[in-house]
């Protein structure tokens, strides 16, 4: 009975949750800006509600980035004290690839994934031809580069990214950019969990200290799937 934690933040939430195998048994949301003195309290609710204790965890999931630096390095250096005390491994996935894979469709060629990198920055992921590329540029820049690279090919843009330079995006690319009307701000908590599980079970990326993605330490890396 594998059951384990999962810590899913995004931009604005950080969801704490409990699963056993792929199923979700529990979660609670916090703002952000109260993660720092809730973090502790919500794994012991998770816990005690559930009559578990943090020893029956196989491990701890986290979304390690890219994204707010602040809000990740206070989740991040909060389960690296817990893995250090309790020796709990844990298991960090990137958020652009797990944004990407959650919503991979055969029906385009090229899907890029933006998040916010502030002062007009961004990170990147682009699928294309079953490779995900990851990054960060200027967003001008970047819009650019694609509009060279990917000539008259239609593009599929999601993120939490995509409203905040929608207006780029139709300037420099126009009708080559296509934005779903149902765009996914970013990877779900049962994505992280689902990519997670794989991993442990694949013996794969098992840690016991974790580093939030900080893209902009490295201009492009390629991700293997």
């Amino acid at each position: 009975m594998t059951y384990f934690l999962v810590i899913a933040s995004d931009y604005e939430r950080v969801n704490f949750a409990l699963y056993q195998g792929q199923k979700q048994i529990k979660v609670y949301s916090e703002h952000k800006y109260t993660i720092s003195k809730n973090l502790i309290v919500l794994f012991d609710k998770l816990l005690s509600t559930h009559q578990l204790n943090l020893s029956d965890m196989k491990f701890i999931a986290v979304n390690q980035g890219p994204g707010p630096f602040t809000t990740l390095r206070t989740i991040i250096a909060s389960v690296n004290g817990i893995s250090f005390a309790a020796n709990m491994p844990l298991i960090g996935v990137n958020s652009l690839v797990a944004l990407l894979q959650e919503n991979a469709s055969a029906d385009w060629q090229i899907t890029i994934a933006l998040f916010n990198a502030f002062n007009n920055d961004v990170y990147f992921g682009i699928a294309h031809e079953q490779n995900i590329e990851i990054g960060y540029e200027n967003i001008g820049l970047f819009l650019t580069k694609l509009k060279k690279q990917f000539l008259d090919q239609p593009i599929r843009f999601i993120g939490s990214g995509v409203k905040l330079y929608k207006k780029e995006l139709q300037e420099i690319l126009g009708k080559q950019a296509f934005i779903p009307e149902d765009n996914p701000l970013h990877a779900s908590t049962d994505q992280i969990a689902k990519m997670a599980l794989t991993k442990w079970q694949e013996k794969k990326n098992i840690s016991y200290q974790l580093q939030p993605i900080y893209l902009k330490e490295q201009k492009f890396k390629k991700v293997n799937n």
